[in-house]
């Protein structure tokens, strides 16, 4: 899981000269800052300042909110691409998690659904899972989840 905003990152040149530029493989671009912190993470340490110096606000004018495909269609290749991310059963229940909801909010059921078995099967507690199964079945719908979490400063 990313621990910093992407927008805080400051990379030395020659670090980012080491580990290449975005990955322009990325589908609709989605989840570059996180693959490039993976990266950065697999090239060396990672130094996070512990008090936070800056004030990220959540609103709805996000590029990528309501873009669910996009989300879906990312973070599947950033699955597929970094071994690590299969190799942590906590975090792959989480970004699986992420992922079931961004299919069951852009209405396709039948993937969203095993995206979240298989989030749920790895970490019964992750509730990304429980969520999607929730939009997929229309119980929930996927704005006002997201406009929730938004408001308590989290995202989905």
């Amino acid at each position: 899981m990313t621990g910093a905003h992407p927008s805080t990152f400051l990379i030395a040149r020659d670090q980012l000269a080491e580990v290449g530029p975005v990955d322009e493989e990325l589908p609709f671009g989605y989840g570059e800052d996180f693959d490039l912190l993976i990266r950065l993470a697999g090239a060396g340490d990672i130094t996070v300042v512990p008090e936070p110096l800056v004030d990220v606000l959540w609103h709805p004018q996000s590029y990528f909110a309501q873009r669910w495909t996009g989300m879906a269609a990312g973070l599947g290749y950033l699955i597929g691409k970094h071994p690590a991310l299969r190799a942590d059963r906590r975090g792959l229940a989480w970004i699986e998690g992420q992922r079931a909801f961004a299919l069951a909010a852009a209405g396709e059921r039948r993937a969203a659904w095993g995206a979240a078995a298989r989030s749920i099967s790895r970490d019964p507690k992750q509730p990304r899972g429980w969520l999607a199964l929730l939009v997929g079945a229309r119980v929930l719908s996927a704005t006002k989840v997201i406009e929730a979490l938004n408001a308590r400063g989290r995202g989905i």
